[in-house]
């Protein structure tokens, strides 16, 4: 009996470690960038491929952000819907407007855009009994490179199979085309079928004027500027070329702890490699 469940028990924990040691060298990937870029005063910026600041949203094109009805600048949101394997991310967002930074050295202007991700078919989450592992491990949501992390991701509405979803949120899936419909499903009750709606979860965060936040991005000089470029010359943008972004309410020396967590992570994954692998040798 043992002989024959120990190569199934070897395959799993080497599954295991592979994803183990792929999340955990993305987290080692960010943390080696933060961990190598300076801060920059802002009154020192200049044009640059890649920069890193700290520093207080003073003013911005303020809106309501769709789930929460926040006032604020900048609006990251998910919604998840839970499936027969469990609960599975349709699609995310960055709500982004225009916003000022302030240091006390000098003021910026700030533009990270809006952006969108629906789920695909060729992408993949890690769910165990019901669980979403994914969400468990991460604070943020992460879009076409730009990477928002949060001291929290908290769930702003959840909506059971037998609820209609309310106003703020019927209006916000129907002003957005990305995001795709409640599944339906048939739930046999005797000689009746009964249609259900699946259930959803809606997270949100949100940058608000009066906070102080950190910014990994890309300096680039606006349209009208003369070389060389001063402060008032540059704007704050996401970075080029698949290159990382992050924005956090967090401060550097926090975001930098909670990615030294790689560490753990390829510990674990050589550990469940090495006993998967020995599981294969025959007794």
């Amino acid at each position: 009996m043992i002989s024959f469940h120990a190569p199934v028990v070897g395959t799993v924990l080497l599954i295991a470690a592979v994803l183990t040691g792929w999340y955990s060298r993305r987290l080692h990937r960010r943390q080696s960038i933060i961990s190598k870029t300076p801060t920059t005063d802002l009154g020192q910026l200049s044009e640059a491929p890649i920069v890193e600041v700290q520093a207080e949203v003073i003013d911005g094109e303020t809106f309501d952000s769709p789930i929460g009805n926040k006032e604020c600048v900048l609006s990251v949101w998910e919604v998840d819907e839970y499936d027969d394997t469990g609960w599975e991310t349709r699609v995310s967002g960055i709500d982004a407007r225009p916003f000022i930074l302030d240091d006390g050295t000098g003021q910026t202007r700030v533009d990270i855009e809006d952006h969108v991700k629906a789920k695909s078919n060729s992408e993949w989450e890690i769910n165990w009994g019901g669980l979403d592992i994914d969400r468990m491990l991460s604070v943020g949501v992460s879009i076409d490179d730009v990477y928002c992390v949060f001291d929290e991701f908290s769930v702003e509405h959840s909506v059971s199979s037998d609820c209609e979803l309310p106003p703020q949120i019927a209006a916000f899936e129907s002003a957005d085309p990305d995001i795709p419909e409640r599944s339906e499903s048939i739930i046999k009750l005797g000689e009746m079928d009964l249609e259900s709606k699946s259930k959803r979860r809606y997270f949100e965060e949100t940058i608000t004027p009066g906070q102080e936040i950190y910014l990994l991005c890309e300096a680039t000089a606006t349209g009208e500027t003369t070389h060389p470029t001063g402060p008032d010359d540059i704007v704050l943008k996401p970075r080029q070329g698949e290159e990382l972004t992050i924005i956090s309410d967090q401060t550097q020396t926090d975001i930098i702890a909670d990615f030294n967590q790689y560490r753990w992570g390829y510990a674990a994954a050589g550990i469940m490699a090495f006993i998967g692998l020995i599981s294969f040798i025959p007794s």
